[in-house]
């Protein structure tokens, strides 16, 4: 995820923040449906599906952080890293969350799961954040057409 960082600022100047956001939000649903697939394969598929997780998470980690410090700085100041840091630290919490809530499920009336049952609820936990991650990364790519929000269309009626 490091490296990845550090290569995804020379792709920043030259496709946009939009895409590489977009691009690292593909890449990293494309790790968690590996990481579905490979959960109860080989360790070097599992180790190799983290890596692909770990390289989309780095494209996104830059752009979004730039991207936060920039939004409505004379409002805000420099309060991008911290809401950058609390969305991570809630997603941190969301995902054990729902590891939990999974696992739960997963147990049946005295409360053991069986190994495949976690397996599977690993799978499931995967398959819908990739899937959630899709999603984002579509609404990322949509283009927005400056000048149409509608603080912009009533200060241009008072004019």
């Amino acid at each position: 995820m490091l490296a990845v960082t550090w290569l995804s600022l020379p792709l920043l100047r030259r496709f946009g923040t939009g895409r590489v956001v977009t691009g690292g939000l593909l890449v990293t649903a494309l790790g968690l449906g590996a990481l579905a697939a490979a959960v109860s394969g080989p360790a070097w598929a599992y180790v190799l599906a983290l890596v692909v997780v770990g390289a989309g998470a780095g494209l996104c980690s830059s752009p979004l952080s730039t991207l936060l410090t920039r939004v409505h700085r004379e409002r805000t100041g420099r309060s991008g890293a911290g809401v950058n840091s609390t969305l991570r630290e809630l997603a941190s919490a969301g995902g054990v969350g729902l590891a939990g809530l999974a696992l739960a499920v997963a147990a049946h009336g005295d409360g053991a799961p069986r190994p495949e049952e976690i397996v599977a609820a690993a799978r499931g936990v995967f398959a819908s954040v990739g899937a959630v991650l899709l999603v984002a990364a579509g609404v990322v790519a949509v283009p927005r057409r400056r000048g149409l929000s509608p603080r912009s269309t009533r200060s241009s009626r008072r004019r």
